[in-house]
């Protein structure tokens, strides 16, 4: 069934639940209003002699019927019986096919994970996952989010995204985000505690997986690195340093905003990975003429051994497995 048919068939199922709850209660009125006329009795003994009525559980009338509260009788059980059956198949045939679709949506989800490779897992859907997400979305970057809340996970795969509805700190939802296939993992859960534990699940899956963590506490930097994390990100120490800036160095800030900023200058700062056949290798930075070959300035190299060089001079030498930090337009 396709997305389209799918959707016809439960708004026709909804359609048929409220015209069956609107005439069960429409019964029950009618009803009451009726033994309470008929009969003379009190509004709320007329209540409960029409529910036992139309549910048929066989309990005593609660009082002598006349001929006509009788006939009255025969009458509301049709008319109850009737209603109580279109409401009860309505909605179990509601649940079954929100079920069914459900169930697809989730299939089609993992299909599309499972054809995925290099792409990003972000792990939880909150303020920071759904910052994550919207820049990824622009550098056309593959990512994959895994979030508990059904309806969150709705949301994303309405906005053509890709969402594994489940815990991401369980083995069976990482593996159907593909984390063996995945060039990286964010950590964006509600605490630190559930991003320690799925940061130590993640790295037990994959040791080599680039894990990125979003921490609350600072102090909690030294244990996310003892558990395999790659990066520890704390949002309010970044925000802090940045007011900081901000107020003792605003035209240094500025400037930085202004080249980092999406569209700004058409100005990016971007990496290059050198590999073992770069035509840049084996030469110094002037030899290599890296400015000419990039078309783009090198702000620093980080070497293979994980020394970094901040502005490099022409003598550098370039080797294989060399990051060269470049800014410069478009990418």
């Amino acid at each position: 069934m396709s997305d389209k048919s799918g959707s016809r068939a439960q708004a026709h199922l909804m359609l048929r639940l409220k015209i069956g709850v609107t005439a069960l209660i429409t019964v029950m009125v009618v009803g009451t209003a009726g033994y309470s006329w008929v009969e003379g009795w009190p509004w709320l003994l007329s209540l409960y002699m029409t529910v036992i009525t139309i549910s048929s559980v066989g309990f005593k009338e609660v009082a002598d019927l006349s001929d006509v509260g009788r006939i009255f009788t025969i009458a509301l059980i049709f008319g109850g019986i009737g209603s109580v059956a279109l409401v009860g198949s309505s909605a179990v045939e509601w649940m079954i096919e929100q079920h069914a679709s459900y169930g697809g949506v989730r299939r089609k989800m993992n299909k599309l994970a499972g054809a995925l490779k290099g792409h990003i897992i972000v792990c939880g859907y909150g303020r920071m996952g759904r910052y994550v997400v919207n820049e990824l979305k622009p550098q056309k970057a593959e990512y994959v989010v895994i979030e508990r809340n059904p309806e969150i996970c709705e949301s994303i795969v309405e906005k053509g995204g890709v969402a594994i509805q489940g815990d991401a700190s369980d083995e069976a939802a990482l593996e159907s985000a593909g984390i063996h296939r995945a060039s990286a993992l964010v950590a964006a859960l509600n605490t630190d505690a559930d991003n320690l534990y799925l940061t130590l699940t993640a790295h037990g899956m994959r040791p080599d997986l680039k894990i990125i963590v979003r921490a609350e506490e600072q102090a909690s930097h030294s244990k996310f690195m003892r558990a395999g994390a790659t990066k520890v990100v704390s949002p309010y120490a970044i925000g802090a340093d940045h007011i900081v800036q901000l107020l003792l160095r605003p035209r240094v800030v500025d400037f930085i905003e202004l080249v980092t900023q999406q569209g700004a200058l058409e100005l990016n700062i971007d990496q290059t990975e050198l590999t073992e056949d770069s035509p840049l290798c084996g030469k110094t930075l002037a030899e290599s003429r890296a400015r000419q070959s990039l078309g783009r300035m090198v702000l620093a190299i980080k070497k293979k051994d994980g020394a970094t060089v901040f502005d490099p001079a022409p003598d550098t030498m370039l080797d294989p497995g060399d990051v060269l930090v470049t800014v410069g337009r478009g990418r």
